[in-house]
């Protein structure tokens, strides 16, 4: 059985009342970096099932995740000791992610530095969502690697996803493309399926 426990961490007192800086709440703070590491986490385990878990013989730790919408990422870390990592050939690993969400492309690299800082290895460019207007919105994802379309899908629980077949217009090195907002709930992926 995994247990886990969350301990008041760095708290600061303010007009007598102690508060925890990663906290962001009353909505006009700006969240301390353990405040953004804890929300990038959350939204790499959000809706993920994790299907492997192992450990290298450098004491690197991967959890494999499978994630709604058919992509895969793996979370990996070492609590030891900054090391060396080289992902499997067979991963479909596109871009690292760290907990600040900065991103590095992993189409060049065959080894990666790891340390006690968890990182994500995604299988899909990462997908960026805006909001135009009421109206309106934005999808925006890296032009490179080509292959990657936008999916859609208005249940989470079910397996059917609609590839998106408008045209997406380039803009500095990223595909954009804006569609009309529905009154519903709607879900966006990055798949290279056919």
């Amino acid at each position: 059985m995994l247990n886990w426990n969350w301990y008041a961490w760095d708290l600061t007192n303010v007009n007598n009342t102690y508060q925890v800086p990663l906290s962001v709440n009353p909505p006009s703070e700006t969240p301390a970096p353990g405040g953004i590491a804890y929300s990038n986490t959350v939204n790499w385990l959000l809706g993920a099932q994790m299907t492997s878990l192992t450990i290298d013989t450098n004491g690197t730790w991967v959890a494999t995740l499978q994630r709604l919408g058919a992509t895969n990422a793996r979370v990996v870390w070492n609590p030891d000791a900054t090391t060396n990592f080289s992902p499997p050939a067979i991963w479909p690993a596109f871009q690292m992610r760290d907990l600040s969400n900065h991103i590095t492309s992993l189409s060049n690299l065959t080894t990666i530095s790891v340390g006690v800082a968890p990182v994500i290895l995604d299988s899909a460019p990462a997908l960026a969502i805006s909001n135009l207007d009421k109206t309106s919105l934005t999808l925006l994802w890296p032009a490179s690697p080509p292959g990657f379309s936008p999916w859609l899908t208005i249940n989470l629980a079910s397996t059917n996803w609609l590839k998106l077949t408008n045209a997406p217009v380039s803009a500095s090195g990223n595909w954009q493309l804006t569609l009309p907002r529905s009154n519903g709930v709607s879900f966006y992926r990055l798949s290279s399926q056919l």
